[in-house]
């Protein structure tokens, strides 16, 4: 006898609930996954044809995530700060804890996603999890994504401020809950170039190290380096400025990589 829908909808809540509460639950046996923090970047990496507003990283690529929210318990705020083109930037990691899983959601520290989402924690207190953290593309410009946080399905309501100083805020809110509010280093710190060729050959013996920690393989790297230089055989074989451009690529894609927990 198939359940009736106010039966499966209590066994839904029931099961959803016993998921929440996932650590009073007796540990798994045998052979299991590791859990590990799963990163989801903000950005519309689909193009103005996609209302896709995050992706994760993957094998050096975008994976879109076709989702309008992550739900869960707001588990910690983190400040991140990486170096792009000798310019500081400050990342905003939301970490959520999702049943047994749990998310770290990033983007820039003063992005109209960040400053719509800590406008929305200002407004609640720590023990009203679970919440939703939402995207929305924006309608006008392109690559703009707004962030909205909802507490028990209902949008938290604020009032836009575009003057606002989006790390104050964030320290205030992390104190109001209870988080550290101490900076991040980024996970490699971008590799000062010098100009000899030994310097060179250890900045790329110290970027290749990090990547072989995240399992990338020489013939990855290999792979890599015929799609930027179709010539290439070995990098004792190019030349100073290409060994450079070739160790900022692998820099970058190294700190794509999340850190190690």
């Amino acid at each position: 006898m198939p359940l009736q829908p106010e039966a499966l909808e209590l066994l839904t809540r029931i099961a959803r609930s016993l998921e929440s509460q996932n650590g009073n639950l007796p540990p798994a046996t045998g052979l299991i996954d590791l859990p590990r923090v799963q990163y989801i970047y903000v950005g519309r990496e689909g193009g103005k044809e996609d209302n896709s507003c995050w992706y994760r990283r993957k094998d050096e690529q975008n994976i879109l995530v076709h989702a309008d929210g992550l739900a869960g318990q707001l588990i910690g705020l983190e400040s991140h700060t990486t170096t792009y083109k000798d310019e500081d930037k400050i990342k905003l990691r939301i970490l959520m804890r999702c049943g047994s899983q749990t998310y770290c959601i990033q983007s820039g520290m003063s992005s109209v996603f960040s400053r719509g989402v800590l406008l929305g924690l200002k407004e609640i207190d720590h023990n009203q999890s679970p919440i939703t953290i939402a995207v929305r593309p924006s309608k006008e410009e392109e690559k703009v994504v707004f962030g909205s946080v909802y507490l028990n399905q209902q949008p938290i309501k604020t009032t836009w401020d575009k003057s606002i100083d989006c790390l104050a805020l964030f320290q205030q809110i992390c104190q109001k809950f209870g988080f550290s509010t101490e900076t991040q280093a980024a996970p490699i710190a971008q590799l000062p170039r010098q100009s000899t060729r030994k310097q060179l050959e250890n900045d790329f013996f110290q970027v290749f190290t990090v990547l072989q920690r995240h399992g990338v393989t020489k013939e990855d790297m290999q792979g890599s380096a015929k799609s930027l230089f179709p010539s290439f055989t070995t990098t004792a074989n190019m030349s100073d400025e290409d060994l450079e451009k070739f160790i900022t690529h692998l820099t970058s894609w190294a700190d794509s990589f999340p850190p190690h927990f």
